[in-house]
């Protein structure tokens, strides 16, 4: 962490398990303010640490107005948001990431990417039956690295059936 400049990078979904873990990472490099894209502020207030570095921030991911005000002066984001959006038929993650992705700056080819995509909610995806992929199909096709600690991903596609 020591090898970036000062940066801000927002983290949606901050109030998850997720995203509160992804906050904890982040606010031990000096170098990095958070800002928390929350729905809820009440649950924020609740569950996410008070920190010089971390400002909360209540928008709607749906909202891409709202969304792309939220995401300026960021230079990376951390998506952590998972869910059905207001339409059933797309996940949030096709409403908010894209608007997430243009309002940030462009990262040079030798850079770290300035949006990554962590959720533990598609461990069934290679699973998915071949309806359900094209229903589905700029969710499905998001290339995953799985990380697998002690099995984990077995149990989590045991307890999503």
């Amino acid at each position: 962490a020591a090898a970036f400049k000062p940066r801000t990078v927002i983290v949606s979904g901050a109030t998850g398990r997720t995203g509160r873990a992804v906050i904890d990472a982040l606010l031990k490099d000096d170098a990095t303010t958070v800002a928390a894209l929350v729905r809820n502020e009440s649950k924020a207030a609740a569950v996410l640490p008070v920190h010089s570095r971390l400002k909360t921030v209540v928008v709607d991911v749906e909202d891409a107005i709202a969304l792309g005000a939220a995401c300026e002066g960021a230079d990376a984001a951390i998506w952590c948001a998972t869910g059905l959006a207001t339409d059933p038929e797309k996940l949030i993650d096709e409403v908010g990431l894209p608007v997430i992705a243009k309002a940030l700056p462009k990262a040079a080819k030798d850079a770290p990417p300035t949006v990554v995509m962590l959720s533990s909610a598609g461990v069934t995806r290679p699973s998915w039956r071949s309806r359900k992929q094209r229903r589905l199909e700029r969710a499905y096709d998001i290339p995953i690295v799985r990380m697998n600690p002690a099995g984990i991903l077995g149990k989590k596609v045991k307890a999503e059936r």
